[in-house]
């Protein structure tokens, strides 16, 4: 079976979120990068916050899951950014093509 790594990350706007996915892109460490927009409800210094966040899903290989998420650590606007990674199955189409995507040229 093809395993691919997702890495979730929201960010505060689209520009930031947009910086990282292409960086990540460009590195070859992700083959593929969606951002959606959400809405985030959460406590932060003891009041309930409402905003509109960008989520970053990052389609990686599980080898590279680990740099992903430290690349987007040390990129994140967030001084604590949620950064979220789990495994799913992928047809084998997909995973061929994020396979050649991230490998160096």
């Amino acid at each position: 079976m093809a395993i691919i790594s997702l890495v979730y990350s929201p960010f505060p706007s689209m520009k930031a979120a947009r910086s990282a996915a292409k960086l990540l892109v460009e590195k070859r460490l992700a083959a593929c990068i969606n951002i959606f927009a959400v809405s985030s409800i959460y406590e932060w210094k003891g009041k309930v916050e409402e905003q509109r966040e960008w989520v970053l899903l990052a389609k990686a290989l599980p080898g590279k899951e680990k740099a992903v998420r430290a690349f987007i650590e040390k990129a994140h606007p967030y001084s604590v950014p949620a950064i979220l990674s789990f495994r799913a199955s992928a047809n084998s189409k997909y995973f061929k093509w994020a396979r050649a995507q991230s490998q160096h040229i």
